[in-house]
């Protein structure tokens, strides 16, 4: 599980590390991605889930040291706050469900592998139905912490939180980001009789 818990706090860090640098005006397509603006709801490329951000998120595909699995993260940034997305992707059938306790809870050991990070509040549950934890981080002494949820979809193992000042951890900007998080509905086979199916039109991933 790795591949997940590396990106978000690699990201988070790289920016909070270069708190002091002087501003700017942004200079490319993906700095200005970073600037605040009117919140932006973002539907996955592959239509499986969306999720409602704080400004227009800039994408990349994390390096996967397990080999086969295929990550993606999406990730908005605006001092002090960052608000990320990632998932990554097993091969099919690679999970048994009996196994999901197993893979959520390895999820959190390595949320929390690095020195200085600990696990404050850690709960399970459910979203829509698949299992999932819900966390909170402390980082250090740096009075951040992180508020996030990883959910167990099938193979796919998706994590969505914010790191923030610990004073702004209960704020409605993060809930409304956490609770956006929206799956969407398995598709359902076609039957024999029922003739050719058209699929609805995928996003526009082109904005990121």
């Amino acid at each position: 599980m790795a591949i997940v818990a590396v990106g978000s706090y690699a990201i988070s860090a790289r920016y909070h590390a270069n708190r002091g640098a002087a501003a700017r005006a942004p200079t490319t397509a993906t700095e200005a991605a970073g600037q605040a603006g009117p919140w932006v709801h973002f539907p996955s490329p592959d239509g499986r889930f969306s999720a409602d951000f704080p400004g227009l998120p800039t994408h990349s595909d994390s390096p996967s040291p397990l080999g086969a699995v295929e990550a993606q993260t999406w990730i908005f940034v605006n001092e002090p706050e960052a608000f990320y997305l990632g998932f990554a992707d097993y091969p099919a059938g690679s999970i048994p469900s009996t196994e999901s306790s197993t893979v959520l809870d390895g999820a959190m050991a390595q949320l929390t592998a690095k020195p200085g990070r600990a696990m404050t509040s850690l709960t399970s549950g459910t979203v829509q139905g698949y299992p999932a934890r819900f966390f909170h981080i402390s980082i250090g002494d740096t009075e951040l912490t992180t508020v996030g949820r990883a959910v167990l979809v099938d193979a796919r193992i998706y994590l969505v939180d914010v790191t923030l000042p610990l004073d702004q951890a209960l704020s409605l900007r993060v809930a409304r980001f956490l609770d956006s998080f929206t799956l969407a509905p398995a598709p359902r086979a076609a039957s024999a009789s029922s003739g050719p199916q058209q699929l609805p039109a995928l996003p526009d991933a082109g904005r990121l």
